[in-house]
């Protein structure tokens, strides 16, 4: 009977020791498992921080390149500005000079009519004078 409950014993412990090392093995696995699924998560993690970065990125350039188009536009309309202030200065030049021109004629028309008054009015007045000295 001793050595009936010495076989079952053994049986036991062999059992209880293969239920160990299969609890020991489930466990490794486990382990193995959750380290692989960690790195796996770390991978995606990385790999969405650089599309991340790469979107910012683009966001960016994208940013400056609208800021250097709509500084090129200021400029463009300030050159379109600045031409047409300058026609607009060169126009009224061209007005101011037109009525100086219109003027000194009216004025040297004016002071011609004057001078052609004064000889007619001399010519009267010597008429006049040879007239009496005939008379």
């Amino acid at each position: 009977q001793l050595a009936a409950g010495g076989r079952q014993t053994s049986a036991a412990a062999k059992a209880a020791a293969q239920r160990a090392r299969e609890a020991a093995e489930a466990q490794r696995r486990e382990r193995e498992i959750a380290e692989a699924a960690a790195k796996e998560r770390e991978r995606l993690a990385e790999e969405e921080a650089a599309r991340e970065q790469q979107v910012q990125e683009k966001a960016k350039e994208e940013a400056a390149r609208k800021e250097a188009e709509a500084k090129e536009r200021e400029e463009e309309q300030r050159k379109q500005e600045m031409m047409r202030l300058e026609a607009e200065k060169a126009e009224a030049r061209k007005r101011q000079e037109e009525e100086e021109v219109k003027e000194r004629l009216k004025q040297e028309a004016a002071a011609k009519e004057e001078q052609e008054m004064k000889r007619l009015e001399a010519e009267r007045a010597e008429a006049k004078r040879q007239e009496e000295e005939e008379e």
